[in-house]
This record gives structure tokens, sequence and C-alpha cells, in this order.
């Protein structure tokens, strides 16, 4: 499988960071100024690793960064000292996507991995990773150690949501499993499948208990993951693209139900690769695309407010956080 690395972009209200996975290189740019549509200025040195970077995910309550890499390994960064602080080895192939998870663990002691013998709850952040290596990989961050691994997929696992409860995992075998984790003795609770092509992005709505999940076989399904075990747990196949679903922004979970296609959207020369919700509204969204570029949509008036350039290759991860925004250009699997 070929690989090419590009461009990681983080944009904020007032400047822009940028993380090239071809060299390693994280570079900052400072913002001309607060309107999205204006130039950026040239970018300097600010992180370094050194190999291609496949995917990122921030920790937003201690300003962390944490990326994956074609070396197997997930490096966790201090924003502040532009350094690398923790590697995480435990896989044996490309890292493909991470997930940070806050938890209230009852009665397992973080360190130890292990029952407590204190009652109390244990709080701490939990990092999943995904590789091509087959498995979902947790770790403490607050240690750097590894939880649990786990195992069943048949092929390289692609991506991973997850709640405090459970993490989903889906993966190139075209299965999705859902996984109870934040017990003693983590274990696959259900395997789901429907799909004709490979899992290619999952977003869970835990408030609903509705799981949607995207393919390379042109279909969103919509799953219930609270109803009847005895039952179909899929409750939709929608199928309105005519290629592969490479990501979705969940908005309003509830409502896929009764509706099929209410907008389309386009602008974009080549395949959208990730999408991020900018507004709390749901009106600003951004896009990034294998047309090498980002886009800020609204999506009420279906226009493109600004689009950013510079990526050398496409634009494949975004992670939006309250400060801003984090864009990769990555390899394509």
């Amino acid at each position: 499988m070929a690989c090419r690395q590009g461009a990681v972009k983080a944009l904020f209200e007032n400047d822009i960071k940028e993380l090239d996975g071809l060299d390693g290189t994280v570079r900052f740019s400072p913002k001309v100024n607060r309107k999205p549509a204006e130039s950026f200025r040239q970018a300097v040195p600010l992180l370094s690793c050194t190999s291609g970077i496949t995917c990122i995910s921030t920790n937003e309550e201690n300003n962390t960064l944490y990326t994956g890499s074609t070396d197997s390994v997930v490096r966790k960064w201090d924003l502040e000292s532009r350094q690398c602080i923790v590697e995480l080895r435990g896989h044996t192939d490309t890292i493909a996507c991470l997930k940070v998870q806050q938890s209230i663990h009852p009665g397992l002691d973080p360190a130890l991995g292990s029952p407590s013998r204190f009652k109390n709850k244990v709080s701490r952040t939990v990092l999943f990773s995904g590789s091509w290596d087959r498995s979902v990989v947790s770790w403490d961050v607050g240690t750097g150690k590894k939880i649990s691994s786990f195992k069943g997929h048949k092929s390289a696992v692609q991506c991973i949501d997850s709640t405090e409860k459970i993490m989903i995992s889906g993966s190139k075998d075209r299965s999705i499993r859902v996984w109870m984790w934040n017990v003693v003795e983590p274990q696959c609770i259900e395997v789901l499948n429907g799909h004709k092509g490979s899992i290619t992005c999952l977003k869970y709505v835990a408030t609903e208990g509705l799981l949607f999940s995207g393919s390379e076989d042109g279909f969103i399904r919509l799953w219930d993951l609270w109803g009847d075990a005895q039952t179909d747990r899929c409750l939709r196949a929608i199928s309105t693209h005519s290629r592969a679903v490479r990501c979705m922004l969940v908005m309003n979970g509830g409502e896929v139900r009764d509706n099929g296609c209410v907008n389309e959207i386009k602008g974009c020369s080549g395949p959208i690769e990730t999408l991020g919700q900018l507004s709390a509204d749901g009106r600003m969204i951004i896009s990034g695309a294998f047309d090498k570029t980002v886009k800020i949509w609204d999506a009420e008036e279906d226009t493109c407010e600004a689009e950013l350039c510079g990526h050398s290759w496409s634009v494949g991860v975004m992670s939006v956080t309250q400060t801003g925004l984090y864009a990769i250009g990555i390899c394509h699997i």
C-alpha cells in the first residue's frame, strides 16, 4: 500500500499552526487577522517528528496533542514547550486513528490496571489508538501505560469512537465491533455486519444510542445500540452518495430517521475527506478535501466563506476544539 504524507494545520482565532506529515515537521504561522477569508503568513518550524503522521487527537484539558505515525508509535506533544513528552509503543503497524476519552472508572486503579482496594471512583483520561495491526489499544495518558488491547478484527482498524463505557471500532474487514472497555476485563459485546465495503467513519450519538457508520460501499448505516438484541440493529441504510463515504458530521442526530438528503453543498473539486463543526448551531462547518484545500462553509446559505490553501497533499483528518482546528493531510490507505 503506497503512502504519501502531507501537511497538518491548526486554525485558531488569531493564528494557524502547521504540521507537515511528509517530513515530520510542525510549523507555526501567525494569522494576518481574524477574518477566515484572509491570507496567512509563511510558516516556521513548531514541532518535529521523525516519521509520517497519519492521525491526530487533542486533549484540551492539558493543552496536549497526540499524533499517530507510520512507525507504529503514538506521540504526546506539549503545545506550550513544543516537545514530544511521551512515546506510546505497543502497536506493530501504522496508527490509523486516535480518540481521547475522559472517564470515571469505578474501582479500577489506573496505575496498576487492577481492581482498587478503595471504593472511590477514579477519574482519568484514556487514549484509544487503532492500527493496521488489526487491534485497538487503550492508554492511560497520565502514566503513559498501556491499559488494554482489543483484538478481533480480521483487517486494519480504520476508525473509532467512544464514550465512558463503550468503544466502537470499524475495520477494513467490513465489520463494526462494540466493546465494553471501562471494566476490569474489557470484552467485545457485539459485532455489527451489513456494509459491503471497508468501514471508514463512525459517529456515536450517546444520548440516543444511535451509531452512524460510513463505508466505501457508498452507504451510511444507522444502528440502534439500545434496541432489542434479538432484532436487526440496523434501522436504516442510506444511499445518496455515488462513491465511498469518507467522513461524517452528525448534528441533531435523530433527524435522519425521518428524512433523507435535505441539502447538498457543492464546491470542492475532489472527494471530501474530513468534516468539522465550527459553530454550536451547526451553521458554520469546515471541510478538508482531496484537492488539498480546507474550506469554511455557511451551511444555511450553501456558500463557501473561506478557502485555506497550502497543503502538499489531500487534507485527510481534522480535530475541532474550543480553541480552534487541527487539520492534517495524510496518506491514503
